[in-house]
């Protein structure tokens, strides 16, 4: 009988460990909650450092949290993340500087993700919408003295009304600011596709700024308009005028029109042939497959799959893989983190050589008009978990039947790649990407999109198949078939610096800390955020050399070693008296500054500021009354601001 009790048991504690190895980790769908927002002081001067504190939980655990502070003058607001200081608390420091916007600063929201990306972002209702009052957490900053001035756009104008292929075409825009113009673009819509140039202009000085197009063989023929001109200052103000003959705005473009003629532009948009997937239903460790045919007249450059998953609604936007024959394919593995239920293609996107797009929609997701339903793929385990009994086991005889030897299914970590999507200074949106690009400029967290606003269209950039993130790696182990990638870090890219700037900027690897350095001592740090950085530092004096790198994950990069540029213009010290007696120039000025002396727009005399300050110029008798205009030109070609006239006596 003991042996029977034994043998009875052993039975039971292996079909119960069996039983428990078939338990499936449910995906984490469990939103964070925001507790509290605080800030440590009501009022704040030039010099103060400002802290706001938030608490946060999550089931799991929290990844990261942002902060979006209004500005009280321009509205503009500071989108930037929180470090966690432990115990579910998360602060950011805001040092309050003389070029700080003065007034009531305001928390406009508080943005949580946890490892799995569900978010939850709450908004002040006191800014215009949402439903927590942060009221508490507003802030008086006095003694800034920001710039909050608009730059103003004075015309834009183009050189010809017609061009064929081989001609330029070049336009100018004129735009003043009550202290210094930053950057200017030009937004033009092609005739044929309706999609746009948004491209930089290039000082040309006297607050002139040119871009030129030349016209090839593949531009679109027909009518090209100036859609928007975009013109920053250096404290990040816009002015961004729309034509009005394009279906909204208030500036007449008219007459910068370009007929175009003699291209022979690719304006065919690609076609979707098909979407299909390998198999309906999936479980953990199985790999689904979805393939997409497409074609287009002249080639395919790349194609894209969004995946609506189950239970959170996010998706996943990914690049598929060519396999040829005009079909593209992409993986995904079931993980034991990965969403159960039906995963719907939400949409396909294929673009061609010539950027020109087809995205399709499911319509049974809401909109669109393609039925997917054929490629839904159910994920999820089938098998039903029994909880062991605690109760003690019966004298019964057992059966004759044997316990099952099938093996448990064996649940490998998730391989899902995180998402690679910063958060935006918006509501989080389901709607279709825009056709927003990236520059290389110092970016703003309220730079408009270069789309209308009633024609959101994918972006015409190629995006990268590189998965980079900003964020801390997610807790969840590699499978152990493949290795973990080492960190690499790439050198930064520095925008030109002068002599005038207070703001070093540039790119570098988003997440990575960016450290500006003169003579070996650190002027200024900064956070690369969305490939960009912006770090504040006191003028350098031409000719200084500054070196940049930066660090990410302990990684550091090489550094960039660049000069300050030299772009204040040269002053006069001191012009002496002329007569008509006087057969010299004389005065005092920059050194080594280029002396340029003007009678009736004619050059009478140049020559240079000597090593003392001093400059001696050779001219003719004068008669008197005669007017004689002087100004410098220093060797890095900058013109004094004001010429002086000097009359002879």
């Amino acid at each position: 009988m003991r042996k029977f009790l034994v043998c009875l048991i052993s039975v039971l504690l292996v079909s119960l460990n069996v039983t428990g190895n078939f338990v499936q980790a449910a995906a984490d769908v469990e939103k964070p909650v925001i507790k509290s927002v605080t800030v440590d002081k009501k009022s704040a001067k030039v010099g103060d450092t400002v802290t706001y504190t938030v608490v946060a939980t999550d089931n799991v655990g929290v990844d990261r949290v942002y902060i979006d502070l209004k500005k009280p003058q321009t509205g503009n607001t500071v989108f930037d993340r929180m470090t966690s200081i432990g115990n579910n608390m998360y602060q950011y420091q805001m040092t309050v500087t003389d070029s700080s916007e003065t007034g009531e600063w305001e928390v406009a929201s508080v943005l949580v993700y946890d490892g799995s990306e569900n978010y939850t972002r709450d908004y002040n209702k006191n800014i215009g919408y949402g439903t927590k009052d942060y009221s508490s957490a507003k802030v008086q900053i006095t003694g800034g003295l920001a710039d909050v001035e608009k730059p103003v756009i004075k015309s834009v104008t183009v050189d010809k009304k017609t061009a064929k292929v081989g001609d330029t075409v070049t336009y100018t825009v004129v735009a003043t600011d009550k202290v210094k113009i930053d950057r200017v673009y030009i937004d033009l819509k092609k005739p044929q596709t309706g999609n746009t140039v948004f491209d930089r202009m290039t000082s040309i000085g006297n607050n002139m700024y040119q871009y030129q197009m030349t016209v090839t063989d593949s531009s679109e023929t027909g009518e090209w308009e100036v859609a928007s001109v975009l013109v920053y200052d250096g404290s990040e103000n816009y002015t961004r005028d729309y034509n009005k003959n394009i279906g909204y705005g208030t500036k007449d473009y008219s007459s910068a029109k370009v007929q175009i003629t003699g291209g022979l532009a690719d304006v065919e948009k690609p076609v979707i042939k098909s979407v299909t997937v390998d198999k309906k239903t999936a479980k953990v460790g199985d790999t689904v497959t979805y393939t997409v045919v497409a074609t287009d007249n002249v080639k395919i450059d790349r194609v894209y799959i969004d995946l609506k998953k189950p239970q959170t609604g996010n998706t996943v936007f990914d690049r598929m893989t060519s396999i040829g024959n005009n079909m593209y394919q992409y993986q995904m593995t079931v993980t034991d983190s990965s969403e159960t239920g039906e995963w719907e293609v939400a949409s396909v996107l294929v673009y061609d050589g010539s950027e020109n797009y087809t995205r399709d929609y499911n319509k049974n997701i809401g909109y669109g008009t393609k039925d997917y339903s054929s490629a839904t793929v159910k994920i999820g385990n089938n098998i039903t978990v029994e909880q062991p009994t605690t109760e003690r086991p019966t004298t019964e005889r057992p059966t004759t039947e044997r316990p099952t030897t099938e093996r448990p299914t064996t649940e490998r970590p998730t391989t899902e790649r995180p998402t690679t999507e910063r958060p935006t200074t918006e509501r989080p949106t389901t709607e279709r990407p825009t056709t927003e690009r990236p520059t290389t400029e110092r970016p703003t967290t309220e730079k408009p999109t270069t789309e209308r606003p009633t024609t959101e269209r994918p972006t015409t950039e190629k995006p990268t198949t590189e998965k980079p993130t900003t964020e801390k790696p997610t807790t969840e182990k590699p499978v152990s078939t493949v290795k973990p990638k080492p960190v690499k870090n790439s050198k930064p890219v520095v925008n030109p610096i002068d002599d005038n700037d207070i703001k070093v900027t540039g790119k570098a690897k988003s997440g990575s800390t960016v450290y500006v350095l003169v003579k070996n001592k650190v002027i200024g740090k900064g956070n690369a955020k969305n490939g960009t950085y912006t770090i504040s530092v006191k003028k350098q004096k031409a000719g200084t050399t500054v070196n940049v790198y930066s660090i990410y994950k302990k990684v550091k990069s090489s550094t960039v070693t660049t000069k300050v540029i030299d772009r204040t213009p040269p002053s006069f010290t001191k012009l002496n008296r002329i007569t008509t007696k006087s057969r010299v120039v004389t005065g005092k000025g920059e050194k080594s500054a280029f002396v340029t002396v003007i009678k009736n727009r004619k050059v009478i005399a140049n020559g240079k500021v000597n090593s003392k300050g001093t400059f001696n110029l050779k001219i003719k008798g004068q008669k008197k009354g005669t007017v004689l205009t002087v100004y410098l030109k220093d060797k890095a070609g900058n013109s004094s601001k004001k010429s002086i006239k000097v009359t002879v006596k």
